[in-house]
């Protein structure tokens, strides 16, 4: 961001930084299952699915997944969009919908390994099952996991390959996680659960094949900046025009306060009504 200056008045005192874009792999994920009276749970397995077995419409699967979004993009962005990306290495049937719901509350992944096997594992404690947030102290409000009913996202999965998410609700979820960190309990994928079969396999954040592993782009502005706040203290003082300055000396584009394309004293004059102006 810089300050541009016509007869010595500053005409814009603050914008933002510059878009930037940021590629996560998803921080957990899991399979809930309905298989007759039996729990499973697949926490650390390579595979998760969504959708009905070949046993019958009351085996069905859905996937958890979720990504670390206040560690990764500042506090105060603007999230501008957002793709989910998943690839699907196995199937028992043609083309499903697979929608995207955010999920409400949270869950987890415990230590449960089931494989790419359809059928799970034991569930171990703090896993999320059916009937479970946490394995086996907290259990969902809904069996099945506690939802917006309303999808994010919805996607036509066919045959073994990518597939990508990337509608406005997945924009609003994400916007919605940065401006509230302790909203963000990830989505859950669901697939045809009205027939059999319809089940789907994907790979997890285990898969031994990184590039299949989920992955979520998120294009985004970061906040803005006060830019006479030259070391980013917090608070405009001499340290910011020592800072100001080092940066004129090194001729640090920074520096270059007028755009102007080179350094001269104008650019003290343009940092000096910046400074004057203050930090919104």
């Amino acid at each position: 961001m810089h300050f541009r200056t016509i007869a010595g008045l500053v005409l814009i005192a603050s914008a933002g930084a510059l878009a930037d874009t940021v590629t996560l792999v998803s921080s957990k994920d899991n399979t809930m299952y309905i298989s007759g009276t039996t729990l499973a749970s697949n926490a650390v397995g390579d595979s998760m699915f969504c959708g009905t077995t070949a046993s019958g419409i009351g085996f069905i699967r859905r996937c958890l997944i979720e990504f670390d979004i206040a560690g990764n993009i500042p506090a105060g962005s603007t999230v501008t969009n957002v793709s989910l990306q998943l690839q699907m290495t196995k199937s028992i049937s043609g083309s499903h919908d697979h929608t995207l719901h955010k999920v409400m509350a949270s869950w987890g992944e415990g230590t449960s390994n089931g494989g790419n096997s359809g059928g799970g594992a034991v569930p171990t404690p703090g896993d999320a099952t059916w009937l479970h947030r946490f394995f086996d102290t907290d259990l969902w409000t809904t069996p099945g996991g506690d939802f917006v009913a309303a999808a994010s996202a919805t996607t036509s999965v066919g045959g073994v390959g990518a597939y990508s998410w990337s509608d406005a609700g997945l924009t609003a979820d994400v916007q919605d996680w940065v401006d509230n960190p302790s909203n963000n309990f990830g989505w859950v994928l669901i697939g045809d659960e009205a027939g059999s079969p319809t089940a789907k396999r994907w790979a997890t954040r285990e898969h031994a094949t990184v590039a299949w592993r989920p992955t979520l782009v998120v294009d985004f502005d970061p906040p803005a900046v006060c830019y006479p706040d030259c070391d980013n203290s917090g608070a405009l003082n001499i340290f910011d025009y020592i800072c100001f300055g080092n940066a004129y000396a090194v001729q640090d584009p920074y520096a270059d306060c007028d755009n102007s394309g080179t350094f001269n004293i104008f650019d003290y004059i343009c940092f000096g009504n910046a400074y004057a102006a203050g930090c919104p």
